[in-house]
């Protein structure tokens, strides 16, 4: 499985960035999620893009699942990187996950669980 910080990922890629500025922040997860459907035609494997909650209305509406992709969204008691680590935490089989976040500490905790991380820009 691969998990994505999503927010992270949406900040580090220029197309994105610009799709938030001129469109929203709706119109830019939603390219995200499309950049990833088109990765997964390819590669066939379990994504699941993780975001912090947000007041905008998510262009998915209820739905947490986009073309290939799952998608989690953060409620307001929790954050996208606890979510990210918990997924971790539960999975019986953490070293066959691949964590794509920015992020020092769930970088961290991917590591300790036997999972392997690499950053948004790779």
């Amino acid at each position: 499985m691969i998990i994505v910080d999503g927010c992270n990922y949406l900040f580090q890629d220029p197309r994105l960035e610009q799709a938030l500025e001129e469109k929203g922040f709706a119109a830019a997860e939603r390219a995200l999620l499309e950049l990833f459907h088109e990765y997964n035609q390819l590669r066939q494997r379990r994504i699941v893009v993780v975001f912090d909650g947000s007041s905008e209305p998510s262009p998915l509406g209820n739905s947490k699942n986009f073309k290939s992709l799952e998608v989690l969204y953060a409620d307001s008691s929790t954050t996208a990187d606890q979510l990210i680590i918990d997924i971790l935490e539960d999975s019986t089989h953490p070293s066959e996950h691949r964590v794509v976040t920015n992020d020092k500490a769930v970088r961290r905790h991917a590591e300790e669980q036997g999972s392997r991380w690499e950053s948004c820009e790779d």
